[in-house]
């Protein structure tokens, strides 16, 4: 259950990630600036995400690590139907 759990914060922190930083990037290297701003005018919500880039990155970072600390602890315990 707890791994389940982890899973699932890591996915929407990496979501926030790819929301603050890996869009913004793309749309302004594919010389779509316009597009970003009419992005942001429709969600304006996600200028809180880059604002705070650091707290963004720093969760998803610690999510990330927990969940692949737990898949590796969950490979390691053995099915409790196998003798």
């Amino acid at each position: 259950m707890l791994k389940k759990v982890f899973a699932f914060l890591a996915l929407f922190s990496s979501l926030g990630t790819l929301f603050c930083c890996a869009l913004p990037v793309l749309f302004v290297t594919l010389l779509l600036g316009s597009t970003l701003v009419s992005v942001l005018n429709v969600f304006p919500q996600l200028i809180w995400l880059s604002e705070h880039t650091v707290e963004v990155f720093v969760f998803a970072g610690v999510m990330l690590s927990a969940t692949t600390l737990l898949r590796a602890y969950a490979r390691t315990k053995s099915c409790p139907f196998d003798e």
